[in-house]
């Protein structure tokens, strides 16, 4: 049976040091001073003979796993898989994997997922926290952990976080809706108290509240049974026969609405216009027109990625200012929510 190959093999066959190969093999052959040419006799002997190196060991060498664990509500959701497709692919181009997580937007779910990835010694963590998870994530940024939130944060915890500008954006479509002479526009969101659902909330509230306009806020229960969320919403609509304008809070939202709206066969946008927060490929082709909120994905992503690799590789000395970066979205306008505009309102 031919020798396994190994570092100390390997040093052996071409006559330098352990060290030497170790050294290289961890990219730190620039930093011990170890010339092009020897680096690159190593590299490709390495190359040539097919060596994996061992994980484990060269983690202990150099302290890093080079893996991210990324905690989303829901990786099936369009919004996350996205989030997820993005960070994977800026993670890899730094040399790092990632592990995924979903939480269902359940505090023990996400204690249980932050212990095993713990356990394997992820190097950093990009969370969408879910309600009562403050405690947990205030122990993670005193132990100093790379850790970054998005899509939703504490208001009250000073922590590195990247999220859309769901106020802003929430306010400019509800406005916008104010000024094509809507008078009867109502909000529809989940029974939530994540920041992210405040915000959209807070941004109808003011913006009605300012036009002199009565609020229409209808708040349900979002569970796996679709069908108690169509009640909730077939009724609201039907007890509601004076709306001229509907925004839904979430995508998921909008869609079970979608049914809803063609079910009690309202006009759109005759009748009825539509906006919300979140875009869906499947809007540019439906028969009802509806303008809506693009987060911007690829933005949030490459912030989420800077800050968390300027966490991971910061000395343990070095002192690091709080990044709280809120990235502007866009408001898809489409034909129908007055019968004559389109376009874009940043």
């Amino acid at each position: 049976m031919s020798e396994k190959l190994s570092i100390k093999s390997i040093a052996k066959e071409m006559g330098v040091s352990v060290t030497t190969v170790s050294f290289i093999l961890n990219g730190k052959g620039p930093q011990m001073r170890i010339s092009q040419s020897l680096t690159e006799q190593v590299k490709d002997f390495v190359r040539k003979k097919g060596y994996k190196q061992n994980q484990i060991a060269k983690s202990l060498a150099t302290g890093k796993t080079m893996t991210i664990g990324l905690l989303v509500e829901n990786i099936s959701d369009v919004f996350f898989s996205e989030i997820a497709y993005y960070i994977g692919k800026l993670a890899l181009k730094h040399g790092y994997k990632v592990i995924y997580g979903s939480t269902e937007n359940d505090p023990e779910v996400t204690r249980g997922l932050l212990t095993f990835f713990q356990s394997r010694m992820v190097d950093g963590l990009i969370i969408a926290p879910p309600p009562g998870l403050q405690t947990e994530i205030t122990e993670l940024v005193e132990q100093n952990y790379p850790l970054v939130l998005f899509d939703r944060y504490y208001p009250e915890l000073e922590c590195n976080y990247v999220i859309s500008d769901n106020y802003e954006s929430t306010s400019r479509a509800i406005r916008y809706l104010i000024s094509q002479g809507k008078k009867n526009i109502a909000f529809i969101t989940t029974l939530s108290d994540q920041q992210q659902m405040l915000d959209r909330l807070n941004a109808y509230s003011d913006s009605i509240n300012a036009s002199g306009l009565d609020s229409m806020i209808k708040r349900v229960t979002y569970a796996d049974e679709q069908d108690y969320l169509e009640v909730e919403l077939k009724d609201f609509f039907s007890s509601n026969p004076q709306l001229d304008a509907v925004f839904f809070a979430t995508h998921y939202l909008t869609l079970a609405g979608l049914k809803i709206i063609k079910d009690l066969d309202l006009k759109v946008p005759q009748q009825l216009a539509i906006a919300s927060f979140d875009d869906l490929p499947v809007f540019d082709v439906v028969q009802q027109p509806i303008s809506a909120i693009r987060q911007p994905v690829k933005q949030m992503c490459l912030h989420l990625m800077q800050t968390l690799l300027g966490l991971m590789n910061k000395k343990n000395d070095e002192q690091q200012a709080i990044k709280t970066l809120k990235v502007p979205s866009e408001f898809i306008i489409r034909e129908g929510v007055d019968s004559y505009s389109a376009g874009v309102i940043r």
